[in-house]
């Protein structure tokens, strides 16, 4: 299984940008990011 390391600032802002670029229509209201090997 591949080692997985924490969220960088870069899948953060990625996932901000991915929020800002959706048609008017489209509404984000909530978005959780975790790490995938992270247990919650």
């Amino acid at each position: 299984m591949a080692e997985h390391s924490g969220l960088c600032s870069e899948d953060v802002a990625e996932a901000c940008v991915f929020m800002l670029t959706r048609p008017a229509n489209v509404a984000i209201r909530n978005m959780v990011i975790l790490p995938q090997a992270q247990e919650i």
